[in-house]
């Protein structure tokens, strides 16, 4: 899916090889593994339909199944599900994928190959974080999410590892081998989809930027994604992981402070991203427009609404009745 500046490749082939079946042509020339992960493996290769039709561009990333989940039926359908809810986002922040293939490595899907490296390479090499151009990129990835959220999908493994920092100025989001479509009420096939998905064994989001209840084993919500996201942007603001480098529910110590090269219009939208309360964080629309203001009286702005909306909410609960269950 993408192309690591100064990555090793310890699984990249000594020669190209082909990938096909006999009806595709052979289509893919695999150059090199770009990485993999619980269940599947990437590789920037050759789409040789382009080349032989004149693209200038026939680089792409492919996606396929690790040789010991070719034949697992449940690992072919998550992969086939991944490349399913990846086609519905059309948002510049979201990895953008081409087509599904079947070959003689069981099915992979093909994306676009981008060039750059990820925020936990960056973040190597820059242990005081990013200041301002942070918040840039955090306002980039909440846009992406807000979309993705009224999709009814939830990525469920935000990470730094999992957001691409590519040429051009784009923020990307990737790898969404967990994650949750809200399948719409008779859809029989995406709930089918979806259950059979559950059976497989993938790898846990990571424990370091999972909220507290999905590390207690409930289900994976937009809140979910908004605590993972606090954490991953106060760490590339700050360079430093909001809980100490610990999961959130084994943390010992206090909240996290606010990091100096943050302004508290910002502090106020992530302090309660990171909330223990899934049900205090803010959504993902009320974070993007306060990151994306570029005025400091406009987040204030956000906030009075934001502080005003949840007083009318508590009182809206004390003024309704209780239902009279007397008969």
């Amino acid at each position: 899916m993408v192309n690591k500046k100064k990555r090793k490749n310890s699984g990249q082939p000594a020669k190209p090889t082909l990938m096909g079946k006999e009806g595709d042509g052979e289509r893919f020339i695999l150059e090199k593994r770009l990485g993999a992960g619980g269940i599947c493996q990437v590789y920037e290769a050759t789409d040789l339909r382009r080349m032989e039709y004149g693209d200038a561009a026939p680089k792409i990333a492919l996606k396929c199944l690790l040789p010991e989940f070719v034949d697992n039926p449940h690992a072919r359908l998550a992969l086939v599900q991944e490349f399913l809810t990846l086609r519905h986002i059309t948002a510049p922040g979201v990895v953008r994928v081409f087509d599904l293939h079947a070959t003689s490595g069981g099915p992979c899907f093909s994306m676009e190959l981008l060039s750059g490296h990820t925020a936990r390479e960056w973040l190597h090499h820059h242990n005081n974080g990013s200041g301002k151009t942070g918040i840039k990129k955090a306002a980039q990835l909440l846009d992406s999410l807000s979309y993705m959220h009224r999709l009814g999908i939830v990525h469920g493994d935000i990470k730094p590892a999992n957001i691409f920092l590519a040429q051009g100025d784009r923020t990307v989001l990737f790898d969404f081998n967990i994650a949750r479509v809200n399948a719409p009420p008779g859809n029989a096939s995406t709930a089918l989809a979806q259950g059979l998905r559950r059976k497989l064994k993938l790898s846990a989001q990571s424990m370091l930027y999972a909220s507290p209840e999905r590390l207690q084993g409930s289900g994976l919500s937009a809140a979910d994604d908004i605590f993972a996201l606090s954490c991953t942007v106060y760490e590339f603001i700050s360079g430093q992981h909001p809980f100490n480098r610990q999961p959130a529910n084994q943390y010992a110590g206090m909240q996290p402070g606010r990091p100096p090269n943050m302004k508290w219009t910002h502090w106020y939208w992530l302090k309660r991203g990171l909330s223990f309360t899934a049900a205090l964080r803010p959504s993902a629309v009320s974070m993007q427009k306060a990151f994306a203001a570029d005025k400091g009286f406009m987040r204030l702005f956000y906030i009075f609404g934001h502080a005003l909306d949840k007083i009318l909410r508590r009182w809206s609960r004390v003024k309704t009745p209780k239902p009279n269950r007397r008969k």
